[in-house]
C-alpha cells in the first residue's frame, strides 16, 4: 500500500492532514516531517485537534509510540 498524505483546506483556511498507509506511529514523523517542509516554504500550521486511527493506537499499546517520539526530537 503506497503512503498518502492527504491536505484537506477548507474554505476558512483551516487544513486538515489525514495519513494513510504508514505502519504503526511512522506517521508521527511523516507529519512532523511535513510540517517542516511547510515551515521551510513560510507556511506554519497550528495544531488544533488530533485523532488516533487504530493503527496509532495498536501501535501505542505495543510502545512503539515512545520510540518514534524519541526519533522525532533526535
Amino acid at each position: 500500500m503506497p503512503k498518502i498524505a492527504k491536505v484537506t483546506i477548507g474554505k476558512d483556511g483551516s487544513a486538515r492532514l489525514e495519513f494513510e498507509g504508514f505502519e504503526g506511529a511512522t506517521c508521527l514523523k511523516a507529519g512532523t516531517d511535513l510540517n517542516n517542509l511547510l515551515a521551510h516554504l513560510g507556511i506554519t500550521l497550528e495544531q488544533t485537534g488530533f485523532e488516533a486511527k487504530p493503527e496509532l493506537l495498536e501501535a501505542e499499546q505495543a510502545g512503539e509510540i515512545i520510540q518514534q517520539r524519541q526519533a522525532i526530537r533526535e
